[in-house]
């Protein structure tokens, strides 16, 4: 069966029913709500709200990341590494 996504993030259909993309305890979990979008979107609503109350963790899916973007980003994130020695030899 397809996947469709609907404009909901954490949201998707699968033929006749919806399903709902979370994390609890640092595990991903995939659960059927039902046939309508209305019942999806009230339940991620209380797992958002369980999660403010520190009984969920809610992680919104995210995109791919490739390894050129991943090294770019921590090469971003690197500072210049000085010690002692390096600044006793350039006075």
């Amino acid at each position: 069966m397809k996947v469709l996504k609907t404009k909901y993030p954490g949201i998707y259909q699968i033929g006749a029913n919806y399903y709902i993309d979370f994390y609890a305890d640092g595990k991903r979990h995939r659960k059927v709500v039902g046939p309508n979008l209305l019942m999806a979107l009230e339940e991620k609503t209380r797992l958002k709200r369980r999660d403010k109350r520190g009984k969920y963790q809610i992680v919104e899916r995210m995109e791919k990341t490739t390894f050129d973007n991943s090294l770019n980003s921590t090469r971003r994130k690197e500072k210049p590494k000085t010690t002692s020695s390096n600044l006793s030899q350039s006075t």
